[in-house]
């Protein structure tokens, strides 16, 4: 992870987040990815797979709470501007929803623990946009979808 102290210094900061997911029936699993930067920087990109789940909205969901996460992390304010980039229509659903306060609870640990992140970051302004999923192109969708099947598939 890149080390940020040298770009907080009191101003507002604008981070881009990509995430995406792969999920498996046949293993009850999926695997939510991210990608974190700023225009200037790449700060952390990762994966997190987790069993008993086969919904790819929820890896989706999953991957930008730990993008969030770590965001938090490095010291966000309320200036700050994070713009996730999500090509889930179901996965953006459901976050505005949190957001919003209109989604507050969930029978899943892993979604409470989802809607418990983003509720603990809502100082911040967070917009989340839908991208194209399978351009063709490498971009940095295309780098979390490759992530996530590589984290799905256990290498």
């Amino acid at each position: 992870m890149a080390n940020l102290e040298c770009l907080k210094i009191g101003i507002d900061m604008r981070y881009i987040v990509y995430t995406d997911a792969a999920a498996s029936e046949k293993l009850n699993a999926i695997c939510g990815s991210y990608l974190i930067m700023t225009n200037q920087m790449y700060i952390d990109s990762g994966f997190i797979r987790v069993q008993g789940i086969a919904n790819p909205a929820h890896g989706e969901s999953i991957a930008i709470a730990k993008a969030l996460t770590i965001l938090s992390d490095i010291g966000l304010s309320t200036v700050d501007v994070i713009s996730i980039n999500v090509d889930c229509a179901s996965a953006i659903s459901f976050c505005n929803g949190v957001i919003k306060g209109k989604i507050t609870r969930s029978s899943s640990e892993e979604i409470r623990n989802v809607i418990s992140v983003i509720n603990s970051v809502k100082y911040a302004t967070i917009n989340i946009t839908k991208v194209k999923a399978h351009t063709g192109n490498m971009n940095s969708n295309t780098f979390v979808d490759r992530l996530a099947k590589i984290g799905l598939r256990g290498i």
